[in-house]
């Protein structure tokens, strides 16, 4: 008689930032948004802190492949969003910041991006 074949439990994949200090993550996130009157004005604090406080480049992984990403931009279309520019093979691309995983060890300034990936969750 054949053995019965369990399925697996499909698990939610762990996000980069979730294995870091939700403390320090908060902290960041009230420091980048403190005199934030609504969500416009409190994505512009997390993308100035991020632009401003992150060590480009670094690395990070995109549907499976490591990039390095360069830059921060404020995308075109997306009024509560923030794009990374990534680098492979000599080409440059923009990306919704919540596509791109980082690579420890993670870059001076991460915590920002942890702050508005927390945030654009809660939204």
């Amino acid at each position: 008689m054949p053995e019965k074949v369990r399925k697996s439990k499909s698990t939610k994949p762990i996000k980069w930032y979730e294995s870091l200090n939700q403390d320090a993550i908060e902290e960041a996130l009230e420091d980048a948004t403190v005199d934030s009157m609504d969500d416009g004005e409190q994505l512009a604090g997390l993308f100035y802190s991020i632009a401003e406080n992150m060590a480009f480049p670094w690395l990070g992984s995109l549907l499976g492949e490591t990039v390095s990403v360069v830059d921060v931009e404020m995308p075109d279309s997306d009024r509560l969003g923030i794009d990374l520019v990534v680098e492979k093979n000599g080409k440059q691309s923009r990306i919704e910041c919540r596509s791109v995983e980082l690579l420890p060890p993670y870059p001076e300034g991460h915590l920002y991006l942890a702050a508005y990936l927390c945030w654009k969750e809660r939204m």
